[in-house]
């Protein structure tokens, strides 16, 4: 594809410009499985992001996007499920006016790119509080701290479906991150995620959840400088 001509549908709250034109598309697995989306821009110095959502109004949900540094060119990629009849939308942006040509791929990921995550604590489908001492890294996906920023993984099975709060009030570690991934063939596709929703550098989530449904609460530090606790707490809305 090419943004050439291209409108500026897409406005997002991560990194990239207002005004860069965009270009959204709609794909529907014919297999279920678990897909690699990459996007290659046609010049490797062109900024690009790739974002994802289940409606235009949820692109958000899950993104990437190039780097370079000394180290290389990092293109934009991440996996998604695949269901028959679910359609996926994928918005291809820039960080810069002008428009770039690029390839968008999707293919189905290989076993070693699919993650697995070690939880620390299981959560009773009631919900409750815990808190955890961060001791490593082990998320590094969409939302996620720096890297180097250390983390808890924590599992939970609802059984009722609604509104849920989740926090992380509590936590000595005084700025962090949330992300909430609903498990699935490619180990966890981002539901939700926050960082400065809460009190203070805390974070905070408001969100539907269904009842069976397994769920990987990640909280993050903001930073590697950061250590010491931190809280996951889960209640019902009020």
């Amino acid at each position: 594809g090419d943004t050439a001509g291209a409108g500026n549908d897409h406005e997002s709250f991560v990194l990239f410009e207002d005004g860069a034109p965009d270009l959204t598309y709609v794909w529907t697995a014919t297999e279920p499985g678990c897909y690699q989306v990459a996007g290659i821009p046609d010049d490797d110095a062109a900024p690009m992001a790739l974002f994802r959502g289940d409606s235009c109004e949820t692109l958000d949900r899950d993104w990437d996007f190039s780097v370079t540094s000394a180290l290389g060119t990092f293109l934009p990629e991440f996996n998604i499920a695949g269901v028959p009849g679910k359609a996926v939308y994928l918005t291809v942006d820039g960080n810069e006016f002008e428009s770039f040509g690029f390839d968008l791929i999707i293919v189905p990921a290989e076993d070693e790119e699919i993650e697995s995550y070690v939880v620390d604590h299981v959560f009773p489908a009631s919900g409750g509080s815990f808190s955890g001492t961060v001791t490593s890294d082990d998320y590094g996906g969409t939302g996620s701290g720096f890297p180097g920023a250390k983390d808890i993984l924590v599992s939970w099975t609802p059984d009722a479906s609604g509104c849920v709060s989740i926090d992380t009030e509590g936590s000595t570690v005084t700025d962090t991150k949330l992300v909430v991934l609903e498990e699935d063939v490619c180990g966890g596709s981002v539901h939700a995620m926050d960082d400065d929703g809460g009190l203070g550098y805390l974070s905070h989530i408001t969100l539907d959840v269904q009842a069976g449904v397994s769920y990987i609460i990640v909280g993050d530090a903001f930073s590697a400088s950061y250590s010491g606790e931190i809280s996951i707490n889960i209640a019902v809305c009020e």
